[in-house]
């Protein structure tokens, strides 16, 4: 069982808008701080197969196409993405014990928020429909981030990955389902956004735009429902309350 400590790096935001990385100056150099200038450096191709091989098949397929193009091109995505996530993961909590590594998460907390509220902003300048359903799933990337951080700095990494092997695993086999197909939508309606006007995109673009956006909403639902889920689950109180139900 693996889960992502962040989706802020499959969120390739230099692959997606070279602008908004640009802005973000400061941040990239506290990112490059935590994890390695040659660690993001060496990620940059797989972001890149990312958009090459994934996101623009999917913006390019027909509307009556793109449930199927999304289905053939999810696993792709996913492997990407678990390279991604895995190398983060590993710089950020795998290589760090005690203080060191709860500053490193803490850091970490910082780097999202901006990040976010990056994103958060540039979307809210944009014409295309559906900024709302936008925001909303990355409010919901962004939730499921800060819980998982959080819950490591609450029990430790290792007691963290205990319990949801213990007390949740067909539940976050779920959960990782969702998140995959909620990062995949989402970084396809920011690539149109952040790159293109809504005035420059063709009719079919639009309306598979309009598709994904669906999905976003959709997706983030789901990833938010096993997120509290599971997070009862491994909360000693709620967990033993529910153990002694279902025993009775």
């Amino acid at each position: 069982m693996s889960v992502a400590v962040t989706t802020v790096p499959a969120l390739p935001l230099k692959a997606l808008s070279t602008k908004l990385w640009m802005e973000l100056e400061e941040v990239v150099k506290e990112m490059e701080k935590l994890v390695g200038t040659d660690m993001l450096k060496g990620l940059e191709p797989i972001y890149d197969k990312i958009i090459n091989e994934t996101i623009k098949p999917l913006i390019k397929a027909p509307p009556s196409e793109v449930d199927t193009v999304f289905k053939e091109k999810r696993m792709l995505f996913a492997n990407y993405f678990t390279k991604i996530s895995s190398s983060i993961t590993e710089s950020l909590v795998l290589s760090k014990t005690g203080e060191e590594l709860r500053n490193s998460l803490r850091r970490f907390k910082k780097i999202e928020y901006r990040i976010y509220g990056a994103l958060k902003d540039e979307i809210e300048k944009s014409e295309f429909n559906g900024i709302e359903n936008i925001l909303y799933a990355i409010s919901i990337a962004a939730d499921y981030d800060l819980w998982v951080i959080n819950s490591i700095l609450e029990v430790g990494f290792e007691e963290f990955i205990r319990r949801v092997d213990k007390r949740a695993s067909d539940e976050i086999h779920k959960l990782i389902g969702y998140l995959l197909s909620l990062t995949y939508s989402l970084m396809a309606c920011l690539f149109v956004m952040l790159r293109y006007k809504a005035v420059e995109v063709s009719k079919p673009v639009a309306e598979t735009f309009n598709i994904l956006v669906s999905w976003c909403s959709k997706y983030a639902d789901e990833l938010d429902l096993y997120v509290d889920t599971i997070n009862l689950l491994i909360s000693d109180e709620y967990y033993g309350v529910i153990k002694d139900y279902i025993e009775m």
